[in-house]
């Protein structure tokens, strides 16, 4: 799978978490084209990375249970 893929639907998946418009995995696949496994994968990698992201059975939702946004790129270092 492209990068730029993986990209676009982590930033979807946050952006969904961020703005409390999440919704169930199933939901997210079927925006994004993918399986509701590699929705879980995404979740799961973004958790391994930190994100504190919970999900709520009775509301069918994910949310970060505290204030942030998930961030990932190029960093340069000064010499």
């Amino acid at each position: 799978m492209p990068f730029s893929k993986v990209l676009n639907a982590v930033m979807f998946i946050d952006h969904s978490i961020r703005s409390e418009s999440s919704r169930k995995a199933a939901d997210i696949a079927n925006h994004l084209g993918i399986s509701e496994r590699q929705v879980f994968n995404y979740i799961k990698a973004m958790k391994s990375e930190g994100a504190p992201i919970a999900y709520c059975r009775k509301r069918n939702k994910y949310w970060y249970t505290e204030p942030g946004n998930f961030h990932f790129g190029f960093l340069k270092r000064s010499s």
